[in-house]
């Protein structure tokens, strides 16, 4: 089965030295078809902030190994220093079980550069480094309202 996430990723800041954008990302939601995520594209599309945006969102295809899903589990590791806003998000994949995705989850864990599951804070800087597991319904939008720019 094929699922398809809906995005909105808005360039914020490009880094000279590292050649990356630090992007704001809002994950609207997984759906069952293409159609369906662009129907909830076109829905969400003239809200507050998204109106401003309309090239920033992003439709992803994952082909999950179910035949039929009502919920995915989106595995991702955040590592956040918070006041020199360095912002490092690894997708890991999307899985159709919990158990699936908490597996990846720690297979992860084992190999990645950046050891996870460690909160620290001083008085320079407050780092955040975590693994997510999330579900998701599929077909229903989880971000509905607009934003407003800062």
């Amino acid at each position: 089965m094929n699922v398809y996430k809906l995005t909105h990723q808005r360039h914020i800041e490009y880094k000279l030295h590292t050649g990356e954008w630090i992007t704001d990302n809002k994950l609207i939601g997984f759906f069952d078809t293409r159609d369906n995520a662009e129907k909830a594209k076109a829905a969400i599309s003239a809200k507050p902030g998204f109106c401003d945006f309309p090239d920033d969102f992003v439709i992803e295809e994952y082909t999950i190994s179910e035949d039929s899903l009502s919920s995915v589990y989106l595995v991702e590791h955040s590592y956040y220093i918070i006041d020199d806003r360095i912002d490092y998000t690894a997708e890991i994949g999307v899985f159709p079980t919990e158990d699936a995705a908490m597996l990846a989850a720690k297979e992860y864990e084992k190999t990645s550069k950046i050891p996870v599951a460690t909160h620290s804070w001083d008085e320079d800087f407050d780092i955040d480094n975590y693994l997510s597991v999330a579900k998701y319904t599929v077909g229903e939008a989880d971000w509905q309202e607009g934003f407003t720019l800062s």
